[in-house]
């Protein structure tokens, strides 16, 4: 007896797992699916690596840079076959003492751009997971529809065949059969119609979640602000789109900056230690200022150029 009721205890929870109910797919795992498939999203992550990288290097344009150099003189005298060679070997720093700010401004530029860039991303991921959605909704919708018309199709056509019988017995004339004849070919027309949109919306959701639906839940009601005024606001305060831009607007602004400091001086330093192949010792350290003249009107011609981008973002 005991045993019997196990058996039909995994039966009934088997039956469970294979019925259609139990494997619908919720709209969340259709955003997941999504999420986790996407190509686009991808692509988007490794330009955001990659922008990630230029601020990097912004901020390593603020450190020293060492490097090394050998070098060898062959020099030939009057001996036949004979040569002398000569050669020093050296390491070297340099470092940007002072720039009047325009390595702080790099760096600021290159921070709003990342920010700008992921607040892209965040966009992207937004139009990819209403992609799916709309694809999840089409096809709920649309199998849903393909069961009516093929309800009404089998309505049709037993009215179809009681009226073609009420002709054969003389209650019916010829023209009640052809039109009945005409509302079974419209609902017909209808569900290969609806057919065709289920078929569409099936290979459109294969595309935005990465594989092809089977049965599909009921999708839960979406939470809406209290009014179209709250809604506005929380767009402004975080739609990706919005604070993408804002985050260009600071980077141009601070651009301009950089634009109309272009002439300015930049104070630098250069350290080098070495020995020669004679095992002689130097140390050289130098500090040196410079800065443009005349550039044939480029930095004005670039300070131009970035008050254009910043008013056009």
């Amino acid at each position: 007896m005991a045993f019997s009721r196990a058996m039909g205890a995994a039966a009934l929870v088997f039956s469970l797992i294979l019925s259609p109910a139990a494997r619908a797919e919720t709209l969340g795992q259709a955003l997941t699916s999504a999420y986790n498939a996407s190509g686009l999203l991808e692509q988007n992550r490794a330009l955001l690596r990659a922008t990630d990288e230029d601020y990097a290097q912004a901020v390593a344009s603020l450190r020293p840079v060492v490097s090394w150099a050998l070098a060898a003189t062959n020099t030939y005298p009057n001996v036949p076959f004979t040569d002398i060679w000569e050669g020093t070997i050296q390491i070297i720093g340099e470092m940007t003492i002072y720039d009047f700010g325009q390595s702080d401004r790099r760096l600021r530029v290159q921070k709003e751009t990342v920010l700008a860039t992921r607040e892209g991303l965040r966009g992207i991921e937004g139009q990819v997971l209403m992609r799916a959605v709309q694809a999840f909704m089409n096809v709920r919708r649309n199998s849903e529809t393909v069961g009516v018309r093929r309800s009404n199709v089998n309505v049709l056509s037993e009215q179809l065949r009681a009226a073609q019988d009420r002709f054969d017995v003389g209650e019916l004339t010829r023209s009640d059969v052809a039109l009945a004849e005409a509302r079974f070919a419209a609902a017909q027309s209808m569900l290969a119609a609806a057919e065709g949109a289920l078929a569409q919306a099936q290979a459109e959701y294969l595309a935005a979640v990465g594989h092809a639906p089977g049965s599909v839940s009921d999708a839960p009601k979406a939470p809406v602000p209290a009014s179209p005024i709250a809604a506005i606001n929380l767009a402004h305060e975080g739609h990706p789109s919005i604070t993408g831009a804002q985050h260009n607007v600071a980077a141009a602004a601070v651009g301009v900056e950089m634009a109309q400091n272009a002439g300015a001086p930049r104070l630098g330093a250069r350290a080098a230690a070495g020995m020669d192949f004679n095992n002689n010792q130097a140390a050289q350290l130098t500090v040196s200022i410079g800065g443009p003249i005349y550039s044939g009107g480029a930095i004005d011609s670039r300070e131009r150029q970035a008050v254009a981008r910043h008013e056009a973002a």
